[in-house]
């Protein structure tokens, strides 16, 4: 299968769960108005060739438990709403373009620690520059966190 992602996928308004995985086909970029689906859980992307960045308010959905955008072009930053996910148990970004570093150091001390609930992270090879890390991020998800960079 071909094509993009319509907008209109937005009138869902009840929508839960968006797969589209390993299509291929599936090119342009995820809708930005994707951030206005409330009931929204799960957004699996992998294994398409969406391009440009990760909607800015993608941190709006408070019942994201899972996104997997691996193996397309995303590029650009990461959007720091993403630390608002309270929900988020799984993050996968590797293999894309992304030219951002992960460097949201939050401790006890200095507020909130991102991603409280996060068991599965995943960002081998997602940054495009080599002097990219995530050296900085903290998590506090206990034994059951598994961290593949």
């Amino acid at each position: 299968m071909t094509g993009t992602i319509s907008p209109a996928i937005c009138k869902l308004t009840r929508l839960s769960s968006l797969t589209i995985a390993d299509w291929k086909g599936i090119s342009g970029t995820i809708p930005p108005c994707i951030a206005s689906l409330p009931f929204l859980r799960i957004i699996d992307l992998i294994g398409n060739q969406l391009t440009e960045e990760i909607p800015a308010d993608i941190g709006r959905l408070s019942r994201l438990s899972v996104l997997n955008v691996a193996d397309n072009q995303i590029s650009g930053t990461i959007p720091r709403s993403l630390t608002n996910l309270s929900s988020l148990m799984h993050l996968d970004l590797r293999s894309n373009k992304i030219s951002d570093t992960l460097s949201y150091t939050k401790t006890f001390t200095h507020g909130m620690v991102p991603f409280a609930n996060i068991k599965t992270l995943n960002i081998k090879d997602v940054f495009h520059r080599g002097a990219a890390s995530a050296e900085k991020w903290t998590f506090d998800s206990g034994a059951g966190l598994r961290v593949d960079m």
